[in-house]
């Protein structure tokens, strides 16, 4: 199946479109690459857009401003306050504090579980003496 981008005009398959759900077929009516052109472009215009658009997130996730982030991840210390993300429960949607990009994202793919980060510290610890004798 195939569907008109009224942007570029090119009939193309309609897997090239996004979903928007209040449209008749269900999909967007630009097609992605004329979608993301667009964006790419509008994101130039705006002034600070990405502090702003984190601004707002904070404000509206979490009811906090930019300036109560720290400076510094809460795990290995980490300075850049751009990385710096809210961690949350993803049971409770509570906060629990404030870690870089790299901390935060381990502590997702071990399922915020102590169990498996404590037999990684073991699994490390046995390979470095195997490693340094």
């Amino acid at each position: 199946m195939t569907k008109e981008c009224r942007k570029c005009s090119k009939k193309q398959s309609i897997s090239l479109f996004g979903r928007h759900k209040n449209t008749k077929d269900q999909l967007n009516t630009w097609c992605n690459p004329c979608r993301r052109e667009y964006e790419k472009e509008w994101k130039k215009r705006q002034p600070n857009f990405k502090e702003k658009s984190r601004a707002y997130w904070l404000k509206h996730a979490y009811n906090l401003r930019p300036e109560d982030v720290p400076a510094q991840c809460e795990i290995c210390g980490g300075k850049d306050k751009a990385w710096i993300c809210v961690d949350h429960c993803h049971t409770t949607g509570k906060t629990r504090g404030f870690l870089c990009d790299r901390c935060n994202v381990v502590l997702g793919r071990v399922n915020d579980s102590t169990l498996l980060l404590k037999k990684m510290i073991r699994y490390l610890l046995k390979a470095k003496k195997k490693t340094s004798a």
